[in-house]
């Protein structure tokens, strides 16, 4: 079962962490369990509300500092949205691939409880976790039917989950 504080497996019997010492007990799942789909849609959610505000904010911010605005330059409005856009894009992928390689989870999953591990249950590196948001960007183009994977086996993973050859996992709480 996984600390929630540090991040460590511990063994499924253990009281208290190996790493921190703080107490596990389960959170209505065992730990180490497979998130199914609702739980991870959730998260998400979080996850796009926060992305976007900080997307939106780096964009707006970044415009300017290249020169580029509408009416002070000749520059045509096309190329600061496209910039921005840019922007934007860097922001969305860096957040998804650096939080789970640095946290195995994005803030939603924080929320959920949940976190990205491989299928032998070590922490997700950059290259996978490249791989991982990779996966997703596919399945946008397959109109989400690679995350509808996750309903529909009893591993709980999702293209881009088999793509990066990684899970989600429930996690253990403090008492």
């Amino acid at each position: 079962m996984y600390c929630i504080y540090c991040n460590k497996l511990n063994s499924d019997e253990a009281k208290f962490c190996m790493n921190c010492g703080v107490a596990l007990m389960s959170q209505g799942h065992p730990a180490g369990k497979p998130a199914g789909f609702w739980i991870r849609f959730f998260a998400e959610l979080i996850d796009i509300v926060v992305v976007l505000v900080i997307a939106n904010m780096c964009a707006t911010a970044t415009v300017p500092l290249l020169g580029l605005s509408i009416g002070i330059s000749n520059i045509p409005h096309q190329a600061v949205e496209l910039t921005a856009m840019l922007v934007a894009a860097f922001v969305i992928s860096f957040y998804e691939i650096w939080m789970h390689v640095r946290f195995g989870r994005t803030l939603g999953k924080m929320a959920a409880g949940i976190k990205v591990v491989t299928v032998k249950n070590e922490p997700v590196t950059y290259k996978l976790s490249f791989l991982r948001w990779l996966g997703k960007m596919l399945n946008l183009f397959t109109l989400g039917f690679g995350f509808f994977m996750i309903v529909l086996n009893k591993d709980k993973r999702g293209v881009h989950d088999y793509v990066a050859n990684t899970k989600v996992v429930y996690l253990a709480t403090k008492k």
